[in-house]
């Protein structure tokens, strides 16, 4: 399944490699440790339809890899537990500290196997100059990245990602295909690649090089990040994550200035989450207060649509403020605030 220029590369690999690299085979499923009760396996994480295929796969190219690298490459068996989905084949230098920082859940075709290669020829100390260049991270972040294997745009953001990783410890990877693991991606709302994940949070769509991620992951310690992150769930249709970071009380002020800034599609997606937080009797009731400091200096789409959420979530506080809407100058504000009113006093009984 290798190309005759990637076997070149990798015999040319084994012949200059100065360090031992060590390819995990991550399997769908594994025996129990002798004693475990409950089954004879244990599930994976996230599973493929087909595991066999792509675990085959994997296997055929670690296989393949090996028989042209010899003595610089090992191949070993890990436990699935190590990795996000499975089957899995990850990359880590012989006598690293820690485990492995990358995985792919995906079989590197097409124009994916050149950034799969130059992390290799990284790992095995054959890589050209500047491949290895650190940048500062503060703090650890996990990277999920689906992309598809004949995706040109997928392997730009792909590079990017294992550039970071060869630049900072602090950075790990996993590469999945959504098309493999369907319900996996169904989870992050997949719906095209590349999609890169900070820490199972912040979505970056796209093709993407390293100053746009790079500034990301320095924007995780800023005051204004978790506006970011909830905007970022609305658009990728995690209303789930969404829910989480509403109900939790102390995000009211961040709640507040993403729906102050939303865009018209962003603002709908905020009426969906809302629908189904009243549908489940889940109603953020503190976020009354922000909403209604937003109302003076607010514009006629804001103000309207504020009242109507007010409808949803608002208390007494809020009645007084629709009633006075009610009279507002744009006929459409006050139709919204009269709905809204309606709305309220049937919930507050």
């Amino acid at each position: 399944m290798l190309q005759e220029r990637h076997r070149q590369r990798l015999r040319s690999l084994g012949a200059e490699a100065r360090e031992t690299v060590v390819l995990g085979l991550h399997p769908a499923t594994r025996p129990l440790a002798p004693g475990a009760s409950s089954g004879s396996s244990r599930p994976s994480l996230g599973l493929a339809p087909e595991p066999a295929s792509l675990q085959a796969n994997l296997e055929n190219l670690a296989a393949g890899i090996k028989a042209l690298c010899g003595r610089s490459l090992e191949v070993v068996e890990a436990a699935p537990a190590t990795s996000t989905v499975v089957p899995a084949l990850s990359l880590k230098r012989a006598g690293a500290a820690g485990g492995a920082r990358v995985f792919y859940s995906m079989y590197p075709a097409g124009p994916q196997m050149p950034p799969f290669l130059e992390h290799l020829e990284f790992l095995a100390g054959a890589s050209t100059p500047g491949q290895g260049s650190q940048v500062r991270i503060r703090r650890p972040v996990e990277l999920l990245l689906f992309a598809a294997e004949q995706c040109p745009h997928c392997s730009v953001t792909v590079r990017t990602a294992l550039w970071l990783c060869r630049a900072s410890p602090q950075v790990s990877l996993h590469v999945v295909d959504p098309v493999a693991f369907p319900d996996f991606a169904a989870r992050y709302s997949i719906k095209s690649v590349p999609v890169l994940f900070l820490d199972d949070g912040l979505a970056i769509r796209g093709e993407v090089g390293r100053d746009a991620v790079l500034k990301e992951l320095q924007a995780r310690d800023e005051p204004a990040f978790p506006q970011s992150l909830l905007e970022s769930f609305l658009e990728m249709g995690r209303l789930g994550r969404a829910a989480e970071f509403v109900m939790e009380p102390g995000n009211a002020p961040h709640v507040a200035r993403a729906w102050e800034s939303s865009t018209l599609s962003l603002r709908i997606a905020f009426m969906v989450l809302f629908e189904d937080l009243a549908a489940a009797g889940s109603l953020p009731h503190w976020l009354e207060g922000p909403l209604l400091n937003l109302l003076p200096s607010a514009g006629h789409s804001l103000r309207g649509d504020t009242a109507d959420l007010l409808g949803l979530v608002g208390g007494r506080e809020s009645e007084k403020a629709l009633v006075e809407l009610s009279g507002d100058t744009n006929p459409d504000v006050a139709e919204i605030a009269i709905d809204a009113l309606l709305r309220l006093r049937q919930r507050l009984g």
